[in-house]
C-alpha cells in the first residue's frame, strides 16, 4: 500500500522561541528518530541562538517534548546543527557559533543525553592558515553527516571566500570524534563559480559523492552541483551541474536507502525544492515544489520522484533500519516580511513514506 504521512512538529512562535529552521533528521541504531533544528529569536539565520531536538521511538507516531542541546545566553549566533547516528549506537552532534567556531558533543545512550561540548575549531583554522583561503565565514552542514564504511565520521562544510562566492569541504574524524581534520576543498571552476551547503553519501564502491548548493553563475546556478572523491578527502572531481536536479539555491538532503526490493538492494534518496524557473512573486529564489527522488544507479539518473509539498525550504532525509520507511523533516510554508532576507518558516513538518509511494507502486 502506498503511504505518505505528514505531521507538524514545530510551529512558528511555539514557545519558548520566536522562530525555528535548518531541520535535520537521523535514525539511531535502535531505530529511534531524532529531529533537530535551530531555535531562533528572529527569522534571520543570524537569529539562531541554539539547537532543539525531538525524539521518537515509535517510527514518528509520538514525540518527546522539545529538548535543547545547544544554547547561549548572549548575542552569539548558535546553530548549523549536524548529527551522525553511528552503527555502534553512538550519536555525534556538531554545531557552530558565529560562523567561526565549531563544537562537538556525543551521546552514548541512543541520543537521549549528550556529553559536554568540546571545541574543535582548530581543525579548520590550521588548514585556513596553510591554504590562505581568506574565508570570511564558515559553517557545518546543515542536515546530517555520515559514517563511512571504514568508520570515519564525515560532516560537509561550506566557507565564504573573501573574494566572493563559496567553497565546499568536509571535516572528518578517524577516531570516533576525538579529533577532526579537514578534507580537500572543492574549488569551483569553469561555469560553476561558487558551491556551498552540501549533503554527502557514500557510493557502493566506497567513493563519496557531494551534492552542493550552486549559487553564483547566472547561467547554471539553478541546478545542483556534484563532485566525487574516491576516499572522500582528496581528488574530488571538478564540480558539475546535474541538469536533472533544478534548485532555487537551498539546502537539500541525501541518504542511502537499503531495501531488498531495489536493484542491487540499495539506492540514493534526494530531497529538495525542485523549482525552475525560480522566481516566485518577484522573489528570485522561490523555494517551492519539495520533491523526493530516488536513484538506483549511484546518482547518475533519478528514475523515481514524488512531489511532497508546495511551499517549503531546507530539508533532510533519513531511513528506518531495513528501509521500510523514508523519513523527511523540512521547513514548511514560508512568508516573506520586509525583504527576502526576512523569511519566516511557518512550521517544521515530519513526513514518512514507503517505497511503494515513492515509486508509485512500481517497486513493491
Amino acid at each position: 500500500m502506498q503511504t505518505l504521512i505528514q505531521k507538524t512538529l514545530i510551529t512558528h512562535r511555539d514557545p519558548p522561541y520566536h522562530c525555528y529552521g535548518a531541520p535535520g533528521v537521523v535514525v539511531t541504531a535502535s531505530g529511534a528518530i531524532i529531529a533537530y533544528f535551530e531555535t531562533r529569536i528572529s527569522a534571520a539565520e543570524r537569529g539562531a541562538r541554539g539547537v532543539g531536538m525531538l525524539r521518537s521511538e515509535d517510527e514518528g507516531e509520538t514525540w518527546s517534548p522539545m529538548g535543547t542541546i545547544a544554547s547561549t545566553d548572549g548575542d552569539e549566533t548558535v546553530g548549523s546543527p549536524v548529527m551522525i547516528a553511528s552503527e555502534s549506537g553512538d550519536v555525534h552532534f556538531l554545531y557552530v557559533q558565529d560562523y567561526a567556531r565549531a563544537f562537538y558533543r556525543k551521546s552514548a545512550d541512543d541520543g537521549q543525553l549528550f556529553g559536554a561540548p568540546v571545541e574543535i575549531t582548530s581543525c579548520v583554522e590550521r588548514f585556513r592558515a596553510e591554504a590562505d583561503l581568506a574565508w570570511t565565514q564558515w559553517a557545518l552542514g546543515p542536515g546530517h553527516g555520515i559514517e563511512l564504511g571504514d568508520g570515519r565520521l564525515y560532516v560537509p562544510l561550506w566557507a565564504g571566500r573573501k573574494a566572493g562566492g563559496a567553497v565546499t569541504s568536509a571535516i572528518v574524524s578517524s577516531d570516533l570524534g576525538k579529533s577532526w581534520h579537514l578534507a580537500e576543498v572543492i574549488e569551483p571552476e569553469d561555469r560553476i563559480n561558487s558551491v556551498g551547503e552540501a549533503c554527502a553519501v557514500q557510493l557502493d564502491d566506497g567513493s563519496v559523492m557531494m551534492n552542493m548548493r550552486n549559487t553564483i553563475d547566472p547561467g547554471m546556478s539553478r541546478y545542483r552541483a556534484v563532485s566525487v572523491s574516491r576516499n572522500g578527502e582528496t581528488g574530488f572531481s571538478a564540480p558539475r551541474c546535474d541538469l536533472s536536479l533544478p534548485d532555487p539555491g537551498c539546502h537539500a538532503g541525501m541518504a542511502r536507502l537499503g531495501n531488498p526490493a531495489l536493484p542491487r538492494g540499495s539506492g540514493i534518496l534526494f530531497v529538495n525544492c525542485n523549482n525552475r524557473p525560480c522566481e516566485v512573486n518577484g522573489y528570485q529564489h522561490g523555494r517551492i515544489h519539495l520533491t523526493m527522488r530516488l536513484s538506483v544507479d549511484h546518482g547518475k539518473t533519478w528514475k523515481y520522484s514524488r512531489w511532497m509539498e508546495n511551499s517549503a525550504g531546507y530539508s533532510d532525509v533519513a531511513t528506518s533500519p531495513g528501509g521500510q520507511w523514508i523519513y523527511c523533516f523540512y521547513e514548511h510554508g514560508r512568508r516573506i516580511h520586509s525583504s527576502p532576507d526576512d523569511i519566516v518558516v511557518k512550521r517544521l513538518t515530519f513526513a514518512k513514506g514507503n517505497l511503494e509511494w515513492l515509486t508509485d507502486g512500481e517497486l513493491e
